[in-house]
């Protein structure tokens, strides 16, 4: 297997280090070392039924991509990371679906087609059975990763599950006097297993409404804006178990 210069490699892992704040920095680098249209983060939490994918190097571009969630929307590279969890290796579409089956999945036509991601390339830096999975896909419209860019991507992979590690730690030591009520806690424990305000208001026999209010001051106090972040952080906190 070829050698790879160590001259792509560092900036990788120097933003991997230096930016556990700024994955825009991250993905930059990703795209310069490996060469990809779009850098995209994905994080998925099949327990609240949450899959979110964006290029951190654009504001705005981040969208809820659900159908994944679904059987039938399922995409092919968390399948296979799903059916061999000790296997984290960077994978690329190809080396799972002929182009023509990736083409006809519901997650190519619904999620990728409109971006032309038709080619693509995950490196995996967290991966919680059954529930929780995080990492980086890398696209590109016009000719697939090759074999010298796998490799360069399972060189890189190390650093960017460190570093997406400390990034938890950060974050949850500069939320540490963000501390939830009982009530709270409880409401956000129902929602990691996926319940809905409803679901949530019958089981603690409160309004729906009465649920959305609390959502808001646990948003607020965890610093966040969505329920997929908000899981996140009380894990890393320690108020949900992994």
């Amino acid at each position: 297997m070829a050698s790879i210069p160590t001259a792509w490699l560092e900036p990788v892992v120097e933003a991997a280090v230096d930016g556990i704040e700024s994955p825009a920095r991250v993905a930059a680098a990703l795209a310069a070392a490996i060469g990809a249209d779009q850098v995209l983060t994905a994080d998925v939490d099949f327990a609240a039924g949450v899959y979110v994918v964006e290029d951190p190097r654009f504001p705005g571009s981040r969208y809820d991509a659900d159908v994944l969630l679904t059987p039938e929307g399922m995409h092919p590279a968390v399948t296979s990371y799903l059916d061999d969890l000790g296997d984290r290796s960077p994978r690329r579409v190809s080396d799972i679906l002929t182009d023509r089956e990736w083409l006809a999945t519901v997650a190519y036509q619904q999620v990728f087609r409109a971006s032309r991601a038709r080619y693509q390339l995950s490196l995996v830096t967290e991966l919680t059975p059954p529930n929780i999975g995080r990492g980086w896909v890398l696209t590109r419209s016009s000719r697939d990763f090759s074999d010298a860019d796998v490799e360069m991507a399972a060189r890189i992979l190390p650093a960017l599950a460190v570093t997406a590690a400390l990034a938890r730690s950060v974050a949850a030591k500069k939320a540490a006097p963000a501390i939830l009520t009982w009530r709270e806690s409880e409401i956000l424990l129902c929602l990691s297993l996926g319940a809905s305000a409803e679901e949530t208001g019958a089981e603690l026999h409160i309004s729906p409404r009465t649920v959305r209010k609390h959502l808001e001051n646990i948003y607020r106090k965890l610093e966040c804006h969505d329920r997929i972040h908000a899981l996140r952080k009380a894990r890393d906190l320690g108020i949900l178990g992994p």
